[in-house]
């Protein structure tokens, strides 16, 4: 937030959008510089990267399904017309089709208005090479297709709702 704020006196820049914000360190003071900067865009990239609790305890990550809610609601209602984006990541070793289902329902409930959906490999050196119940390839391709179909329905009505709107 205090970078941000600082950036808001320098001359010419114009625009300052905030990326890679993790949901465990989003402050009120930068949803309020956000909201209030002098060239902060209401723009959020907030790698959510999965919703399932089950999911989330084997990828280490700390937020569960309600909290992660619960700082996206609560980012929309103190940012006016904040565009939010995020990468949620399919075929995570161990998905099962139920966790998948959850991650697709929290897409339709969140409705990013931009969304990249990362597939799943293997990368040596990493705590997840190691995880067992690796989803097949064409399983991954077919999930993040899936997503990708449904956020394409979002990302065109939001662009409607923009319709005879200025920027």
């Amino acid at each position: 937030a205090s970078l941000l704020a600082a950036l808001g006196s320098v001359p010419y820049l114009r625009w300052v959008r905030c990326h890679y914000a993790y949901p465990r360190q989003l402050s009120g003071n930068l949803l309020c510089q956000l909201a209030t900067g002098k060239n902060t865009l209401p723009y959020l990239d907030m790698p959510v990267q999965h919703c399932s609790n089950a999911v989330l305890r084997r990828m280490r990550r700390g937020r569960g399904q309600h909290k992660l809610k619960e700082l996206l609601h609560r980012v929309r209602d103190d940012v006016p017309d904040v565009v939010l984006r995020s990468s949620p990541i399919v075929g995570f070793p161990g998905e099962s089709d139920a966790e998948f289902e959850e991650l697709r329902h929290f897409v339709d409930e969140m409705r990013f208005e931009r969304l990249g959906v990362f597939k799943y490999s293997d990368e040596e050196g990493t705590d997840a090479y190691a995880l067992g119940g690796k989803i097949p390839g064409r399983i991954i391709r077919s999930r993040h297709d899936k997503i990708m179909r449904r956020q394409r329905r979002i990302h065109q009505a939001h662009l409607k709702s923009l319709i005879g709107t200025v920027h």
